[in-house]
């Protein structure tokens, strides 16, 4: 598995969405705003890829 999530960066909102490999995306885009109550969601987020990734 080679995961990655791309991340598109607005005013006040960002989008993600994650890849467990090259054209296999996991889930949907992931929508968030730029909050330290979002940021965690996100983080929460990447660290759900990591542990289906199997990334330690």
């Amino acid at each position: 598995m080679n995961p990655v999530i791309g991340l598109d960066v607005f005013k006040g909102e960002s989008m993600a969405q994650a890849f467990l490999d090259k054209g296999r995306p996991r889930g949907k885009v992931f929508r968030f705003k730029h909050t330290n109550k979002a940021l965690a969601r996100f983080r929460d987020y990447m660290k759900e890829l990591e542990d289906e990734a199997g990334i330690v």
